[in-house]
């Protein structure tokens, strides 16, 4: 073995890939090849979208990652004037409608309960037009207090299905009131 011009005595071993220094040991593991890649197509349809994907390590994304504008956003608001205003039929009358907000706005003196329900309509052109001649499940009931605003969240869509070929959203005031009660929803529709 040769000796170096600083002094420090260098030794080289050579077995089973295992370098020795006179400072310390170094082991040296051979490379492991990567796991071939795997393609994952997530989407978003029927609601709702159930199940995991479960990632360890490290993940390379190719393309673009981000949140996506549903194809068919529905959003809309009516008024329920005081007064014995009868319930509102609102809705996109085809599809399924997964409803994700809800905000209720009380202008009145008194508490009201509002309710939500999913309804059976005699076919208009659009839900508004529609006569309501029943109401089925999801049913929500909330009461709103007096001069408050009422915000409902649904990380799961809260969904309407089909109901005699028509999807259509009955929102109604069950309280005697004077002053309007504002109901605004919005969410998407899936064919």
């Amino acid at each position: 073995m040769k000796r170096s011009n600083f002094g420090w005595r260098t030794v080289f071993a050579f077995s089973a890939a295992v370098l020795i220094f006179g400072f310390g040991v170094v082991s040296v593991i051979p490379a492991q090849a990567a796991p071939p890649a795997q393609q994952v197509t997530i989407a978003n349809t029927p609601l709702p979208v159930t199940g995991s994907v479960a990632v360890t390590g490290s993940v390379a994304v190719t393309g673009n990652v981000g949140t996506l504008l549903p194809a068919r956003p529905f959003a809309t608001s009516v008024d329920i004037a005081g007064g014995g205003d009868p319930l509102r039929a609102v809705g996109p009358l085809t599809g399924t409608l997964g409803l994700g907000a809800i905000t209720i706005t009380n202008f009145d003196d008194i508490d009201v309960q509002v309710e939500i329900q999913a309804v059976i309509v005699n076919p208009g052109t659009t839900c508004e037009t529609s006569t309501v001649i029943g109401g089925s499940f999801p049913n929500v009931n909330v009461l709103v207090e007096a001069h408050k605003t009422l915000h409902l969240t649904y990380p799961t869509p809260l969904t309407f299905q089909p109901l005699l070929g028509n999807t259509c959203v009955g929102l109604s005031v069950n309280t005697v009131h004077t002053n309007a009660v504002s109901i605004a929803v919005n969410g998407s529709v899936q064919p």
